[in-house]
């Protein structure tokens, strides 16, 4: 049984009850921004300095794995680069989210938080945004060779989206139950 179990949550991402954070970042935008230059400042700047010293460049797909060290409830955090503004929309997010899935899948990482990868930034449709990033990770998911697999995704939204997020929630609840079982759980 592939099951991909979904919340809610109005929690910002630094006091998230999750392992990891996933936090999306784009290639031509410095400082960070939103929930990505939040959590640099709780690292005490430690993405700039992995930005300034070229190790990070924000590259579509290009991620590194920062353990939080107590400053942040999850202890970990995954940076996901999301290539330029120009070239992001509803397909990159889908395109990210499946990589994403795939890669904490490979380091067994099976319950996590993020918003909706650049999409509060650029101001993307959250329901849209929602709708894509679950198909990235149903992509994954439904061809597994794992007889069961279960993630637990906690979407993170201010409260003034909250209402648009879960209509795309639902949304693809609705168009890929039939590939993995997809729960929503209220908050």
């Amino acid at each position: 049984m592939r099951l991909l179990e979904i919340r809610q949550s109005s929690t910002p991402p630094d006091r998230v009850d999750a392992p990891a954070l996933v936090l999306g970042f784009f290639q031509d935008e410095r400082p960070l921004r939103g929930a990505a230059g939040m959590v640099d400042w709780r690292l005490n700047g430690y993405v700039s300095r992995l930005l300034a010293g070229e190790c990070l460049s924000g590259d579509s797909r290009e991620s590194t794995l920062v353990a939080t060290q107590g400053r942040l409830r999850p202890p970990i955090v995954l940076l996901v680069g999301l290539g330029a503004r120009v070239h992001y929309g509803f397909d990159r997010i889908t395109d990210i989210l499946g990589y994403v899935t795939q890669k904490l899948q490979k380091l067994h990482v099976e319950e996590y938080a993020l918003e909706v990868p650049g999409a509060s930034l650029l101001g993307l449709d959250p329901a849209e945004g929602a709708y894509n990033a679950v198909k990235g990770m149903v992509k994954i998911l439904s061809p597994s060779a794992a007889e069961s697999t279960r993630l637990r995704v906690t979407f993170l939204s201010s409260s003034d989206i909250a209402g648009r997020l879960r209509f795309g929630l639902r949304k693809a609840q609705s168009n890929f139950q039939g590939r993995v079982q997809i729960a929503l759980i209220a908050p």
